[in-house]
């Protein structure tokens, strides 16, 4: 009987008409095993997205049940989402962008909309903030539409960017609300 061991690297495995129980690599491709089909690749892309709401809307729902620390906490968050998005913008267009173009644009925009978020939220004032982030939520949307390499991202994503964008900037008008109608 064959000795039907496999290697433990995640690429190997076992051909039952070898005998020797010798393990086969596939053909490597750059991070093959990273790789997903398309139709799978969006499905985590909008599960990944999704979850990202969840805070949203838990620290909303805090803050409306008078959790003291939701509305700070949200705002905190929101910060974080945008630094992410805006960091994404660095990724695409160094790597999309000809390289007999230089892609300062889309990387000065990136920066200019993270430092406006961060001030927002250094502002003292939880009604500016939020205001803040809602101004460029908005633009970081608009701008993945215009931006010639964001704007040729899959029409997943941008569906997904869409609606996603839609739910944030209304929970972030919704704890607006909240702020200027319980002051």
């Amino acid at each position: 009987m064959a000795n039907r061991t496999l290697l433990s690297a995640p690429y190997a495995r076992w051909r039952p008409e070898d005998n020797n129980a010798t393990p086969v690599r596939p053909a490597r491709s750059p991070a093959n095993h990273l790789t997903l089909p398309s139709a799978e690749r969006a499905v985590w892309v909008q599960s990944l997205a999704a979850a990202g709401v969840l805070p949203f809307l838990g620290l909303t729902l805090a803050a409306f049940s008078n959790v003291i620390w939701a509305v700070h906490a949200f705002a905190v968050y929101s910060v974080a989402i945008t630094a992410f998005l805006a960091g994404s913008w660095w990724g695409i267009h160094l790597t999309k962008t000809p390289p007999h173009r230089t892609p300062w644009r889309g990387l000065i925009a990136s920066n200019l909309l993270v430092l406006l978020s961060v001030a927002g939220l250094l502002s003292g004032s939880a009604a500016a903030a939020l205001v803040t982030q809602t101004a460029i939520l908005t633009l970081l949307l608009v701008g993945e539409r215009i931006l010639q390499p964001l704007s040729r991202a899959p029409a997943y994503y941008q569906r997904m960017r869409l609606w996603v964008s839609a739910a944030v900037i209304g929970l972030h008008i919704a704890q607006l609300s909240f702020i200027l109608s319980s002051s």
